[in-house]
């Protein structure tokens, strides 16, 4: 399950963007929107890295 969770998150973006598309009919903002979530999801992923790390985390404790 841990292993793909990358590819849930990948699915479940995907998804919204084409409600956003049956919803708005505009492919541009459907794009923009799945492009904006997983900019969204692998900044937040990057940036939370270090608490996956538990010597890094120890030190910011």
């Amino acid at each position: 399950m841990n292993r793909f969770r990358n590819l849930f998150a990948f699915i479940l973006m995907l998804v919204i963007a084409v409600i956003v598309y049956f919803i708005a009919n505009d492919f541009f903002l459907a794009f923009y929107s799945f492009a904006g979530l997983m900019m969204f999801y692998f900044g937040l992923k990057i940036l939370l890295a270090y608490l996956n790390d538990k010597k890094k985390r120890e030190q910011y404790d």
